[in-house]
């Protein structure tokens, strides 16, 4: 009993556990919360990013540059810029960006804006990786067949016993 009711009591540590991932840059943090956090190919993903001061004051109505890169690892000469636009945080720093990747890859959200204090300008970015649902296909037939399996056994032997008991 004392362990189911240590793991009610932890689960929801763990739920709030995906709460999303931040970045330092200059004087200003950026924090991006993604749904769904581990997303598919043609799968819309919701990007929602939260910019705020060192004192986590929100940087309302900041311009920001946002450019969506396919990104290519070890050799930076094959990135190619998907989309570039201009974005203004709300009155509390936040600003959304929804995007459906095409294919599997890496791709790189950048965001450029002017440092709150310094006005300097500042470049930060995030890594998505889209995965392919069909490379997936074959598993999830294996699972599936393994665990119609494993149930009509687990039937069998259950219906056995019943009959034995009656």
């Amino acid at each position: 009993m004392k362990k189911f009711l240590v793991l009610i009591l932890l689960f929801p540590l763990t739920a709030l556990a995906h709460g999303g991932v931040s970045k330092d840059v200059g004087n200003a943090t950026v924090y991006l919360n993604q749904s769904p956090i581990s997303p598919f190919v043609g799968e819309k993903v919701v990007m929602a990013f939260s910019l705020k001061d060192k004192n986590s004051q929100p940087l309302k109505n900041l311009t920001v540059k946002l450019t969506l890169i396919d990104t290519y690892l070890g050799d930076q000469s094959k990135d190619k810029v998907i989309l570039t636009q201009n974005v203004v945080t709300e009155v509390n720093g936040d600003f959304e960006f929804d995007y459906t990747f095409p294919k599997e890859n890496y791709f790189d959200v950048e965001m450029d804006f002017a440092d709150p204090i310094t006005h300097e300008d500042l470049n930060t970015g995030f890594l998505v990786q889209p995965r392919d649902v069909s490379r997936y296909k074959i598993l999830i037939a294996v699972v599936g067949v393994g665990c119609l399996a494993i149930g009509y056994w687990i039937g069998s032997k259950f219906a056995s016993y019943v009959k034995i008991k009656s």
